[in-house]
């Protein structure tokens, strides 16, 4: 999604895409269908107004359902059985 661009994107467009996140703290929790999303925004606790108001700082990942993921064996596995 193009709103993965830490520094670039801000709050605003976090609530567009999820409709989420519109509160004034400076840390988000955004749970989807296979993961969870934590973004951190700028304020004037971070970055000492080096940075615009509300842009994304950190976006983290963590997956809730890896069901649908390859284990690194099994990539590992299928690369050298097709050698």
């Amino acid at each position: 999604m193009a709103w993965h661009c830490a520094r670039r994107s801000t709050r605003e467009d976090v609530v567009r895409e999820f409709a989420d996140c519109s509160d004034a703290t400076q840390r988000c929790e955004v749970s989807l269908a296979q993961e969870d999303v934590y973004i951190t925004f700028s304020g004037p606790d971070l970055c000492e107004n080096k940075v615009p108001a509300d842009a994304v700082l950190l976006i983290e990942r963590e997956l809730v359902d890896p069901g649908g993921m390859l284990v690194l064996e099994e990539l590992l596995g299928a690369r050298a059985g097709g050698m």
